[in-house]
C-alpha cells in the first residue's frame, strides 16, 4: 500500500507541476489529472481509516476541499457534455470613453475559476457533494483550491492535519 500511495503522490505533484506550464486555456489535461490522482488518494485513505477519514475531511483545513473536487472530477468523467469544469474569466476591466489614444483600454486580468454549476447541462449525481462544491469551488480560483487539497492529503499522509485555529 506505501508503495503505491508513494507512486500516487508523485504522480499528483507531477500533475500539480504541469498546470503552470500551460497556457490557462489549455489546461483541461493536467486538470484532470490532478482531480484523478486526488481522487484516487482520497479513496486509498478511505479504505484504510474510514470514519476516521472522513472525520479529518470534515474538520481539517482543506478536508472539506477533497469533497467538492470529487464532484468536478465527477462532472469531468461522467458527462461528456462538459468540457471541464474550469474556466478563464476576465475581471477589472475598462474602457474610458473620453481618453481618445485609448491607452487606458484593459480587457481585466484573467483569472482561472471553477464553473459555476447553473451554467452547466443539467446533471443529477450526490447533492451533499454538489452542494459542498458550490459552496467551497464555485466561482473560486482553482490552483489554490488543488493546491489546499493537496496539501491536505499529504498533511493526512503524515498522521499529523493541523486545525484551524493550528495555522
Amino acid at each position: 500500500m506505501e508503495e503505491r500511495l508513494k507512486l500516487s503522490f508523485d504522480a499528483l505533484e507531477d500533475a500539480l507541476k504541469r498546470i503552470g506550464t500551460y497556457d490557462p486555456d489549455n489546461r483541461f489535461a493536467p486538470l484532470a489529472e490532478t482531480l484523478l490522482w486526488i481522487d484516487l488518494i482520497n479513496t486509498a485513505f478511505y479504505s484504510d481509516d474510514g470514519d476516521k477519514y472522513v472525520e479529518a475531511r470534515k474538520e481539517k483545513p482543506g478536508g472539506i476541499l477533497v469533497f467538492g473536487l470529487r464532484y468536478a472530477r465527477n462532472r469531468l468523467t461522467h458527462d461528456v457534455m462538459v468540457y471541464g469544469m474550469h474556466e478563464m474569466q476576465y475581471e477589472g476591466g475598462d474602457f474610458n470613453t473620453k481618453d481618445s489614444s485609448h491607452r487606458d483600454f484593459n480587457l481585466g486580468t484573467p483569472t482561472w475559476r471553477w464553473r459555476i454549476v447553473d451554467d452547466l447541462p443539467r446533471y443529477t449525481w450526490n447533492k451533499e457533494i454538489q452542494d459542498i462544491y458550490k459552496d467551497e469551488l464555485e466561482g473560486k480560483e482553482v490552483e489554490p483550491i488543488l493546491n489546499d487539497a493537496a496539501n491536505f492529503l499529504r498533511l493526512y499522509r503524515t498522521g499529523w492535519v493541523p486545525t484551524q485555529e493550528e495555522e
